[in-house]
């Protein structure tokens, strides 16, 4: 009883501070600005692409959990990606793995190691996925030729598969339980790690494609090429802790990468701009989601429950 108070704690406060933290970076780097819409079915069409990558993301989740002993409904998986959606926005970033390794634990029961280890192993999968496309970008920026490109995406995938195996992660255990002197390190069946990475590949060809009819909604004419900017930024973004959600870092990728595609600085700079207040819709109307189906579930606010 005591635990899952605790649990309930840690969850609500995050989400607080999250909302807290998102507010005073949006009026600090002055984001509230109008879209300036061309095409509105377009933008519409472009908000979908990016709901449906919520969706699958927590279709991924769950699928990962399932396959490591770990049940959780669609319902349960939707709350657990919407909710501490905007977790990234407070300092250090960790907000978002906590917030749902506490959700996890509350509905699943699992130890607090277990499940944020679960939790850490999808993320870094997750970005991972990325990173496959990310190389087609960053080959681009070097004018590197085709065939090297399509050697390095190979060895990428023949990496992932090395780390799926049993064997490899039965070493990674190993070496995890001598570091940390505790052995919570899971070995993960290759089928759960290959359907997160397609999963999550998918996951982000939406939002590249959302991310291209969001530019063509505004006027501006980019490459499907120079879209595959969105997921480098966003790791980016990531990898800059300093950041609170990428705020400032991923921009300027999406900014620096659209005027070496021939775009002007000035549409680069709306783009870029446009791109953050269009995820960030999406975040907000994924995270009001989650906390109309958590209220519906639990017939009664989460955020507001009694601790």
């Amino acid at each position: 009883m005591r635990k899952n108070i605790q649990v309930k704690l840690i969850s609500n406060s995050i989400i607080f501070i999250s909302l807290i933290f998102l507010l005073i970076y949006l009026y600090r780097i002055d984001l509230f600005i109008p879209l300036k819409i061309v095409n509105a079915g377009l933008l519409i069409l472009s908000v979908l692409l990016l709901f449906m990558g919520f969706i699958l993301d927590a279709l991924s989740i769950k699928i990962f959990l399932k396959y490591n002993n770990v049940s959780l409904s669609l319902s349960e998986a939707i709350v657990l990606t919407g909710k501490y959606s905007l977790a990234k926005y407070i300092p250090g970033k960790i907000g978002v793995i906590i917030g749902k390794a506490a959700y996890i634990v509350e509905k699943a029961n699992v130890s607090n190691y277990r499940s944020l280890e679960n939790v850490t192993v999808y993320h870094i999968l997750f970005l991972l996925s990325a990173a496959i496309l990310s190389v087609i970008t960053s080959y681009n920026y070097l004018n590197r030729q085709s065939e090297n490109l399509f050697l390095i995406i190979l060895l990428l995938i023949l990496l992932l598969f090395l780390l799926s195996l049993k064997k490899t992660q039965l070493v990674i255990r190993s070496f995890m339980k001598k570091l940390f002197r505790k052995d919570f390190y899971e070995v993960y069946s290759q089928r759960s790690i290959i359907l997160v990475l397609v999963g999550a590949m998918f996951c982000w060809l939406f939002w590249v494609a959302g991310f291209w009819l969001l530019s063509m909604s505004v006027g501006i004419k980019i490459t499907i090429k120079a879209a595959l900017l969105f997921p480098l930024a966003t790791i980016v973004g990531v990898i800059a802790f300093f950041a609170p959600g990428g705020i400032g870092v991923k921009e300027g990728v999406i900014s620096a990468g659209l005027i070496f595609f021939g775009v002007n600085k000035t549409d680069s700079i709306s783009v870029s701009v446009y791109s953050r207040l269009w995820y960030l819709f999406g975040e907000v109307l994924f995270f009001m989601l989650a906390i109309i189906i958590s209220c519906i579930c639990n017939k009664k606010p989460i955020i507001f429950n009694k601790v």
